[in-house]
């Protein structure tokens, strides 16, 4: 376990206080302690009541999975208690920090369950430091899009970490590169290119799970943990059932593909079983789409006319690599083809995609 690895090699200490991105402390825009007080421990009680949706992913995770995950909840709150300089984030920081302590002494001295309870609380104080570190002027609407984000790549981070492979890695990094960005934009009141990078961050993290996928093991196994981990990505998007709209319908879709590849594995057809499957996070990914806040067509449409400008204008002075310059016009006609279909958040995370790649370029 990684959590226990460090600790004895000194490095827990390291990882609290290291900073692994800034957008994690958006998922406890609507998901603050519900606990209220702690007794013995100092400091504000958290604000808030229960998140809405379903429970929080992993709640069945074996004890060694929860105290790694809460680790890395920790280090992100690090980060953002320590750009924000609130004092109530950092006292609940600190409590979160204590807790997850005596988690981890708990679990060397053979107690699961209890140190499962303490982790639990941990992740609740840090999630409540997240809160109290975020800005008055954030619009709740988006920020809670990017919470839902974040809880997202969380849930498809420990499928990429098992099975690896330099295509997940490094489509999941970009994810949450794309993440972060979201924050970034969201900060400085750009809520349409805020949403722009959700999209991204999730059709880069449905990526890489699809790579993870595939560098696991034989066809059986493939397909078997493809239609599982689509489960629990289900299960973690029950909400959008009660959205309304094309969001519940997009969602009632994917459950449909979903159903149809547990009885294709179950009876043996593992090849319909991944096409399945992959069907059924295409009719989420749409569904997340549809529940993002709404954004403004002429909004949208100026980006993507911004973006080929800029991309027309490299393109005249041929500077840098040709190939992120063919990746780039391709990524542009895909912008333009989503705008037209209505699809907006996806257009913009093309336009947002473009713009990385003539940022690699120095254009």
């Amino acid at each position: 376990m990684r959590v226990l690895a460090e600790r004895r090699s000194g490095g827990v200490g390291a990882r609290r206080s290291g900073g692994a991105g800034w957008a994690a402390w958006l998922l406890a825009l609507a998901a603050v302690c519900a606990a209220g007080p702690v007794p013995a421990q100092p400091g504000p009680a958290p604000p808030g009541g229960p998140p809405p949706g379903p429970p929080p992913a992993g709640a069945a995770a074996p004890p060694a999975m929860e105290l790694d995950r809460s680790e890395a909840l920790l280090r992100r709150a690090g980060r953002a208690v320590e750009e924000s300089g609130d004092e109530a984030a950092r006292l609940y920081l600190e409590q979160a920090r204590r807790f997850q302590s005596r988690a981890v002494n708990a679990y060397e001295a053979g107690l699961p369950g209890q140190a499962v309870r303490l982790t639990r609380l941990a992740r609740r104080r840090a999630q409540a430091a997240l809160a109290a570190a975020l800005p008055a002027s954030v619009p709740a609407s988006v920020a809670a899009a990017l919470r839902r984000a974040g809880a997202l790549l969380d849930r498809i981070e420990p499928a990429v970490r098992e099975c690896g492979g330099p295509a997940a890695e490094a489509d999941f990094a970009a994810a949450r590169q794309a993440e972060d960005e979201a924050r970034s934009a969201l900060l400085a009141q750009r809520p349409e290119a805020a949403a722009g990078h959700l999209a991204r961050a999730r059709a880069l993290a449905f990526g890489a799970l699809a790579a993870a996928d595939s560098a696991c093991g034989g066809e059986p196994g493939r397909a078997r943990r493809a239609v599982g981990r689509t489960g629990d990505l289900l299960a973690e998007s029950e909400w959008l059932a009660a959205a309304g709209g094309p969001a519940a319908e997009g969602y009632r879709r994917a459950r449909e593909h979903h159903r149809d590849a547990v009885v294709a594995v179950e009876s043996g057809r593992y090849q319909r079983a991944l096409r399945q499957a992959g069907r059924a996070r295409e009719a989420l990914v749409r569904a997340l789409e549809s529940a993002d806040p709404p954004l403004a067509h002429g909004a949208v449409e100026a980006a993507v006319r911004r973006s080929r400008e800029r991309r027309v204008a490299a393109e005249r002075a041929a500077a840098g690599d040709r190939r992120l310059l063919a990746e780039a016009r391709d990524r542009q006609r895909r912008a333009e083809a989503l705008l037209r279909q209505g699809r907006l958040p996806a257009a913009l995370a093309e336009t947002s995609a473009v713009g990385s790649l003539l940022d690699r370029l120095g254009i």
